[in-house]
């Protein structure tokens, strides 16, 4: 992302005019500071981290009218308070909730405390969901349900790790995360590509690890396609669904085991979604040349040594 800075209230309207859209600031608070770090993923693909004292902020009818490109804000609100306004709606956003709202309608963006969030920006042409369809779901709140929950996770982990040099295809993938996630809101499922599928499998994976009942089986289930389709999107990443399953808990039990000394070895065998202490152990030698105890150990007299 672009680096972040400083930006005093003189400076506030411009900022996000350029990271977005012309937008007129109507009230800012005393002291203000804000911060806007941007990552351009395509001409009109946008993502951005957004972190300001409180504002309102409007999009004018001037402005809207004239605006050709047509996009669409997707924001994940991740701290303080915040009312958007469009379309006759408003919608309160807590931690957690999203909102979209569309550049080419008046909006007000009124933020009574300090926020942060994440704000995605793509081309309203490039998603499938209709128009119309976009104008009534503009200004209501979404709650982190999985869609949703799984196309936030994505976008936060672009907006931190950054995109490397398939920005481009990146944006296209959560352009059809959004798709899908909107499709959920009448429980309509949206057909995604193999990549954007993909995408989804692994934060679905990332988040549900630890219970011991998932397998390559209930991914399926939960994403709507046969076991077969499931393996077919793993065929060009070199690894099975069950192996990213079986590496995520790894991943994380290695965590435990640095960061909770004192924690048994069982119990995060357990808290990681193995069913026994033993595959376990097996598991984890084959994956780290060692058992849990001495990588422990190991990991332990490297710390006390740094």
């Amino acid at each position: 992302m672009s680096p972040s800075q400083d930006l005093s209230a003189d400076e506030w309207e411009d900022a996000v005019s350029r990271s977005f859209v012309p937008l007129r600031v109507s009230q800012l608070s005393k002291c203000f500071v804000g911060h806007i770090s941007r990552q351009q993923l395509d001409s009109n693909y946008g993502l951005s981290r957004v972190k300001c004292e409180g504002s309102v902020l409007n999009r004018t009818p001037d402005q809207a009218n004239g605006d050709s490109a047509q996009s669409v804000l997707f924001v994940t609100h991740l701290r303080g308070q915040a009312r958007v306004s469009q379309n006759g709606r408003l919608a309160a956003q807590k931690p957690g909730h999203s909102v979209l709202y569309l550049t080419d309608r008046p909006y007000e963006l009124d933020f009574p405390t300090a926020i942060d969030e994440v704000v995605l920006q793509v081309p309203a042409a490039a998603l499938s969901t209709r128009r119309r369809r976009l104008d009534e779901l503009a200004a209501r709140s979404f709650e982190p349900t999985m869609p949703f929950r799984l196309l936030q996770t994505y976008i936060m982990q672009l907006s931190i790790e950054g995109t490397g040099r398939d920005s481009a295809g990146l944006g296209r993938v959560a352009a059809e995360l959004l798709d899908v996630a909107l499709g959920s809101v009448d429980g309509t499922y949206v057909n995604a590509s193999g990549d954007a599928t993909y995408a989804s499998v692994k934060q679905f994976v990332r988040e549900h690890a630890c219970d011991a009942n998932l397998d390559p089986s209930t991914v399926a289930a939960a994403f709507h396609i046969s076991l077969r389709q499931l393996y077919n999107l793993f065929t060009e990443a070199g690894q099975s669904p069950a192996e990213m399953i079986r590496q995520r808990r790894l991943d994380l039990a290695q965590g435990m085991l640095v960061n909770d000394p004192k924690r048994p070895v069982a119990t995060i065998a357990y808290e990681c979604g193995f069913t026994d202490s033993s595959t376990f152990t097996r598991a984890f030698r084959a994956n780290t040349g060692q058992t849990p105890a001495a990588y422990r150990r190991e990991r332990a007299l490297i710390i006390a040594g740094s």
